[in-house]
């Protein structure tokens, strides 16, 4: 099997995908979580962005790009191609509980869940179903308990299970604070504690 090569997001250098960073600029090549992106500059969001495209018109079906440009694309509060770039890396590889984790996320549009249309709304829960079906994970219920209180609560619309049972679950999967910080710098909007 060869080797899938790309190059560098940072200098232009051709880099194998597998390596995790850069052997001249040690700067990162594949971004797979919302920390990494969070921690760039728009600058360096654009630059990466524009390199992932540019590797994706030659590789469409290169998943792991896919995933990088969609969460460049969501730092950069570009939702609407950060879903299409989620989608696209779903279909490419349905395995991924991060890429459905990122995907609902996207879904919120940098809203929040009061304010977003209930297609986005029911589109984020099976991303987050589908998530939590791959890789439980107590953040994939802080973000579900987040979604079910701020927007069914508040509609008066009963749904189940509730919110505050998705909160202990998140507690009993051990959500960290840091992750619940992560997740509504990334959406956009003030930190809620639930509980």
């Amino acid at each position: 099997m060869q080797a899938i090569t790309l190059p560098c997001p940072s200098c232009g250098a051709s880099v194998a995908q597998t390596d995790s960073e850069c052997e001249f600029c040690h700067s990162k090549i594949i971004i797979t979580r919302l920390d990494e992106a969070r921690s760039m500059s728009a600058l360096q969001l654009k630059k990466y962005a524009a390199s992932y495209t540019k590797t994706l018109a030659e590789q469409p079906d290169n998943a792991a790009v896919q995933q990088s440009v969609g969460l460049c694309y969501m730092q950069l509060r570009l939702f609407e191609k950060a879903q299409a770039a989620f989608e696209r890396a779903i279909e490419q590889a349905p395995d991924n509980a991060e890429v459905y984790y990122c995907a609902a996320i996207s879904q919120l549009q940098g809203k929040k869940p009061f304010l977003t249309p209930r297609a986005n709304i029911d589109r984020a829960i099976e991303y987050l179903d589908a998530a939590d079906m791959l890789e439980p994970r107590g953040i994939h219920h802080y973000l579900l308990a987040y979604i079910k209180k701020d927007y069914f609560e508040r509609k008066y619309l009963n749904v189940s299970p509730a919110w505050h049972e998705e909160l202990e679950q998140a507690y009993e999967l051990g959500v960290r604070e840091e992750e619940v910080r992560e997740l509504f710098a990334t959406i956009g909007v003030e930190p809620v504690m639930l509980g």
